[in-house]
């Protein structure tokens, strides 16, 4: 069993049993399929850092990244990365797609391609049900990428004064 890497930060798939449970079904599937593509960094025998990826006409799709916190100075989320670029070269893969456009991301290319997600819900009550988690979720996720992050101030905050 991996340690919870990213749980302080709560993008661990520990901490979404949705998530988590979705990711080790669609691994599953990938496995029997023959393009799931998993890579761990160890130190002294330690798993340190951890891609899963999948791997489909000659690109290489990243999914999730994690990395012991406990070993964040020599930057194990990096050093993997390099390792897992280089074999991707050395295999002769045409592309690499990220999966998210964030800081971690910014610092391995300045090139981005949108993406969208469509989703489809039938016309019933069980449809409206979903359609409405999903759309307070959303919402949710945009409300608090906008809000400063603890320890962060945001650009637009107002400061009293005496």
């Amino acid at each position: 069993m991996f340690p919870i890497w990213k749980g302080r930060a709560g993008t661990a798939l520990a901490c979404d049993a949705r998530l988590g449970d979705f990711y080790r079904r669609y691994a599953a599937a990938a496995a029997d399929a023959g393009v799931l593509r998993i890579f761990l960094l160890r130190i002294s025998g330690k798993a340190v850092a951890m891609q899963i990826n999948t791997e489909c006409n000659g690109v290489l799709w990243q999914l999730k990244t994690g990395y012991d916190d406990d070993y964040s100075e020599c930057s194990p989320g990096h050093l993997l990365m390099f390792e897992v670029l280089r074999d991707a070269v050395e295999r002769g893969l045409s592309a690499f797609e990220l999966g998210t456009c964030d800081e971690f991301s910014r610092r391995w290319t300045k090139e981005t391609r949108e993406y969208v997600s469509v989703r489809a819900y039938p016309a019933n009550a069980i449809g409206a049900a979903v359609f409405a988690v999903d759309a307070a979720r959303s919402l949710r996720n945009k409300i608090s990428r906008r809000l400063p992050r603890k320890g962060e101030h945001g650009g637009n905050a107002t400061h009293a004064r005496n």
